[in-house]
Formats: C-alpha cells, sequence, structure tokens
C-alpha cells in the first residue's frame, strides 16, 4: 500500500476542517474517501492522525492518505496528491509520499 501526508497540522480540528472542505458531500469524522471517477469504487482514505515517527513526521497531526492496492487506468496518485492539495489549500501543511519526498 502507497501512503501520503499531509504534515504539519497545529491541531486535530484544523486537519478535519481541511477534510471538510475537500470533501463536502462526505459525513466526515475521522476519515475520508476519494472515489475512482465515474465509479464508486474507492481508491484511497484519508484520515487524521499523529506522527508515527516525529523525527520522519512533522507534526503534531497530520492526514495520512493510504492509496488501495489495486491497478486502474487513471493517474491515481494524481487524483490521491490532488484531493491532498485542495486540503491544503484551506489549512496548509507539507504533502510527502511514504519515501519522505516532497510532492
Amino acid at each position: 500500500m502507497k501512503s501520503y501526508f499531509l504534515e504539519g497540522l497545529a491541531s486535530r480540528e484544523v486537519a478535519l476542517m481541511g477534510l471538510r472542505h475537500a470533501f463536502p458531500d462526505q459525513v466526515v469524522t475521522e476519515t475520508a474517501v476519494v472515489f475512482a471517477p465515474s465509479s464508486d469504487s474507492p481508491i484511497s482514505w484519508s484520515y487524521v492522525t499523529e506522527p508515527d515517527d516525529p523525527e520522519e513526521q512533522d507534526g503534531p497531526f497530520l492526514i495520512q492518505a493510504d492509496v488501495t492496492g489495486w491497478r486502474y487506468d487513471f493517474g491515481v496518485d494524481e487524483l490521491v496528491i490532488g484531493a491532498l492539495r485542495v486540503v491544503q489549500a484551506k489549512v496548509g501543511g507539507t504533502i510527502r509520499d511514504d519515501d519522505g519526498r516532497r510532492r
């Protein structure tokens, strides 16, 4: 499974506000789902969490987007990163992949 992170969020409330902004059609408590275009197939789950390793991830809170292992004929990574960019535009933070690279 591949993951992306929107790091450096000041509070759980700020992170949830960002998810609600990006996913207004979903009742976001702790998780938001990115669906495949023109389909009800989920391709990623985004949720608020705290860094597992504060040395490697910028906390105190972050949104983790876990991408399914299914293969699709469109740019899954770009779609998931695009959703995180909508959140980022609202609440700030830095997007990184699971290899630590900035996106």
